[in-house]
């Protein structure tokens, strides 16, 4: 007399126990992870090399052109602040008044 196996079914039942704790798991980490803004990307690193060649780049303009000493002698270092401008707790840039702040 022939008797079925039931191995193979065991195996099925198995692998796709298995299949669906391997998604889950997957699903679970990808719902944890929080991208943001901050993230480190090739992107966020390409903004910043881009600000800061914009940065230098003024600059080397502004000593160029021999203004960029009068910006910075505009700076009240007893006050930590540019001469004249309101303190809101930033130093968003040199004043409108100075080429360096046009700049």
């Amino acid at each position: 007399m022939v008797t079925p196996d039931r191995r193979g079914q065991a195996h099925t039942l198995e692998a796709i126990a298995a299949g669906i704790l391997l998604l889950s798991s997957v699903a679970f980490a990808l719902q944890v992870t929080a991208v943001t803004p901050l993230t480190g990307s090739t992107s966020n690193q390409r903004i910043e090399d881009h600000q800061a060649t914009v940065a230098e780049d003024v600059l080397a303009t502004q000593a160029a052109n021999g203004t960029l000493r009068a910006g910075l002698l505009y700076w009240n270092d007893s006050k930590r602040q540019w001469h004249g401008a309101p303190w809101d707790g930033y130093h968003d840039g040199a004043p409108d008044d100075t080429a360096l702040g046009r700049a």
